[in-house]
């Protein structure tokens, strides 16, 4: 029987659910944990509108653990933020329709208390103002990239 997480605990679940398949949730309403989330679930929301980066991202997270939702602009973001509960957000600053900045006072008012990774093709400072405003809005904490990112580097923010 392989192990299952439940409540942070990694060991085997014997018959806790109908049928004795140790890979169901629990609880009757299908989900894991009270907020629908697995217990220590690393969740990753990505809003960045070039779509390879997206992937890149994506595959890497993927490596670490995270579970991942790739959005392409601030008002999918948007619209998926609350049913997806991130735990950490990765957000492109420069976007159609939607950007960066936005989004941010937009997480502020939502008192988003998910870890925050800015990243930026552009002028670094554009960044790095992002992230005073974060911080300022009372979001954290904050990590600010420059694109291109070296692969290594992605993993090490990912990883912290």
């Amino acid at each position: 029987m392989p192990p299952v997480l439940c409540c942070g605990f990694r060991g085997p679940i014997e018959s806790a659910v109908a049928g004795g398949d140790v890979n169901q949730p629990i609880s009757g309403n299908g989900v894991w944990g009270a907020n629908g989330q697995g217990a220590g679930e690393k969740r990753l929301l990505v809003c960045d509108d070039e779509p390879a980066f997206g992937r890149l991202v994506k595959t890497i997270a993927e490596e670490l653990g995270f579970t991942v939702k790739v959005t392409a602009d601030g008002q999918e973001f948007i619209d998926a933020y609350e049913a997806f509960e991130p735990t950490t957000i990765l957000l492109d600053m420069v976007m159609p329709r939607m950007d960066g900045n936005e989004v941010v006072l937009w997480l502020a008012a939502q008192r988003c208390s998910a870890r925050l990774i800015i990243i930026t093709g552009f002028a670094p400072d554009y960044a790095a103002h992002a992230g005073v405003l974060a911080e300022f809005k009372g979001l954290g904490p904050v990590t600010t990239l420059r694109k291109p990112i070296d692969v290594k580097d992605l993993r090490a923010v990912l990883s912290e």
